[in-house]
């Protein structure tokens, strides 16, 4: 419950953050952040679709897969051993 109920105000500041030195690409950076909301949402619910049968196992799967890729993706692109830490 806690990861979708600060999901909005983690995603925007996190928007708005990453705008603040290239506010140039404004547009396109919104325009792609909700193209990728969408589409994830939109492969989530394809995939729930097709597991579900009566049981919420499938949706705990779904969210517990998204933090860990979540997680990975941040671990990969923000975190690198070459930033010192």
């Amino acid at each position: 419950m806690y990861l979708i109920a600060t999901l909005n105000l983690i995603a925007a500041n996190a928007i708005s953050r990453a705008l603040a030195d290239f506010p140039q690409h404004a547009g396109a950076t919104a325009a792609l952040f909700g193209v990728s909301q969408v589409g994830f949402g939109a492969l989530a619910t394809m995939v729930m679709g097709q597991w579900h049968h009566g049981r919420p196992e499938p949706m705990a799967a779904i969210i517990a897969a998204t933090g860990v890729l979540s997680w990975s993706a941040w671990h990969l692109l923000i975190f690198s051993p070459s930033m010192g830490s």
